[in-house]
C-alpha cells in the first residue's frame, strides 16, 4: 500500500511515519512545506490512501493559514477529482474547529471542502477532530500544553497556569497512531469517527501528576505509575529530560563478599536486585518462610547448596551464564550460593515481595558444605 503523508515533519506526522515504517507492505510518500506542488501532484496519483496531517496552527500571518490549511486541502481534492481517483482520505482536524479564530475557521473550512469532495467524488473521507495530543517529539510552546509543561518542569522553569480548573481533553500519540492504523486497514464509513482513549482531566491535575513524576522519576519504587495515563505522562516527561540528567546513581552496598544493589521495588510484584560474589566467596546461609527468590546467573559459574529444615534433605547443583537457567529459593530451605572460581560472579534476583527491615522474612541458618 502506498500512503501519502502530508505534514510528515510535524509532531503527529513524524510519529505515524515511523509507526508505519515498522509495518510490512507499506510504502510512504512524504509531503512537507518545503516540497513543490508538482511533487505533491505526482505523489497523489500514486497513492492508495492519504493521511492529510499538514496544517498551520501557530503562525502570526493569516495568509499562512489559508495557504497551508485551506489551499493545500483544496488542491488535494481537485487533483483526485480531475483524475477520477477514489482513495480514502484521513484528515486531522481539531476540537477547536468551532473556535472563532483564524486557526479554528481554517480547519472548519477544510472540513467543508472535504465533505463536499466526498459527496462529489463518492470517496471515503474520515475527519478526526482531535483533542490535545501529547507524547514524544511534541513541541513545547507550540502545539501541546503537556509538551510545554514537561519541558519547563524538567528544566526547573516556572509554569504559567491561568486557570487550574480548566478542563483538558488529551490523547496519547501511541493511542492515536493505533486508531489511525486501524482506519488505514479498514476506513471508517463515518465522516467523523469517534476518537477513542481520550483522557479528561484538568490543568491543575496535569500539573500535579507531572510534579509527582518529576519528584519520583529517579526512585526505584514506581508504584506511583498506577494507571495508563500516568505511564503515558511518564514516557512523555522522560522524552523532555535534558540528556545530562538521563543518567543517575542508585545506592550500592559492598562488603568482602561483593556488591548488592536494589534496582526496582514493585508494591504488588516484589523487587528486582542484582548482586556479585567475589572469587572464593559465598552468599546465603539463610532461609525464608514465605519469600521466594528467582536467581539468574548473568556472568560466571556458581555451586548452589539447599537444605530442607524439615527433614535435613540436601540438594546441590551448578548454575552458570552458559545455561541461562533460573533457580528458585524454596520456603523452609536454607540456601547458599558459592563462587569457587577466580572470577567475579554477577547474579540477577527477583523476589516475590519487597524487602522490609521490620519484617524481613530472612533468617540465618548455616549450611556446612564441602567444595
Amino acid at each position: 500500500m502506498n500512503i501519502l503523508i502530508t505534514g510528515s515533519q510535524g509532531f503527529i506526522g513524524k510519529n505515524i511515519k515511523f509507526f508505519l515504517k515498522e509495518k510490512k507492505n507499506i510504502k510512504i510518500f512524504e509531503h512537507t512545506k518545503k516540497k513543490s506542488i508538482k511533487s505533491l501532484k505526482e505523489k497523489l496519483v500514486k497513492a492508495d490512501l492519504i493521511l492529510h496531517l499538514a496544517g498551520e496552527n501557530r503562525s502570526s500571518k493569516i495568509e499562512d493559514y489559508k495557504k497551508n490549511n485551506i489551499l493545500i486541502t483544496s488542491l488535494i481534492c481537485e487533483v483526485l477529482y480531475k483524475n477520477n481517483i477514489k482513495i480514502p482520505i484521513i484528515f486531522s482536524s481539531t476540537t477547536q474547529f468551532q473556535n472563532d479564530n483564524v486557526y479554528g475557521r481554517s480547519k472548519k473550512k477544510c472540513e467543508e471542502i472535504l465533505i463536499d469532495f466526498k459527496k462529489k467524488n463518492n470517496s471515503i473521507v474520515n475527519i478526526l477532530r482531535l483533542p490535545n495530543v501529547y507524547g514524544k517529539w511534541s513541541k513545547p510552546n507550540y502545539n501541546s500544553v503537556v509538551a510545554t509543561f514537561c519541558h519547563n518542569l524538567s528544566r526547573n522553569i516556572k509554569l504559567r497556569i491561568d486557570n487550574s480548573k480548566a478542563n483538558l481533553d488529551l490523547i496519547y500519540i501511541d493511542d492515536l497512531m493505533n486508531q489511525i492504523f486501524k482506519m488505514i486497514q479498514s476506513p471508517s464509513k463515518k465522516i467523523f469517527p469517534i476518537i477513542k482513549n481520550v483522557k479528561k482531566t484538568s490543568l491543575g491535575e496535569l500539573v500535579k501528576n507531572l510534579n509527582l513524576i518529576k519528584e519520583k522519576r529517579c526512585s526505584i519504587e514506581p508504584s506511583y505509575l498506577k494507571n495508563k495515563f500516568l505511564k503515558n505522562l511518564y514516557s512523555t516527561y522522560v522524552s523532555f529530560v535534558p540528556l545530562s540528567e538521563i543518567q543517575y546513581s542508585l545506592i550500592k552496598k559492598q562488603d568482602k563478599r561483593g556488591e548488592f544493589l536494589e534496582f526496582g521495588k514493585f508494591k504488588s510484584y516484589g523487587q528486582v536486585s542484582y548482586f556479585t560474589i567475589n572469587p572464593k566467596e559465598e552468599r546465603g546461609h539463610h532461609y525464608h518462610h514465605s519469600k521466594v527468590e528467582k536467581f539468574l546467573v548473568v556472568m560466571g559459574r556458581v555451586k548452589c547448596f539447599f537444605k530442607n529444615l524439615n527433614n535435613n534433605k540436601n540438594h546441590v547443583f551448578d548454575a552458570s551464564d552458559k545455561t541461562s537457567s533460573v533457580f528458585e529459593s524454596i520456603p523452609g530451605w536454607s540456601h547458599l550460593i558459592k563462587n569457587n572460581s577466580n572470577k567475579k560472579v554477577v547474579i540477577l534476583v527477583w523476589s516475590n515481595e519487597v524487602f522490609k527491615k521490620e519484617k524481613p522474612d530472612t533468617y540465618k541458618y548455616r549450611i556446612n558444605v564441602k567444595n
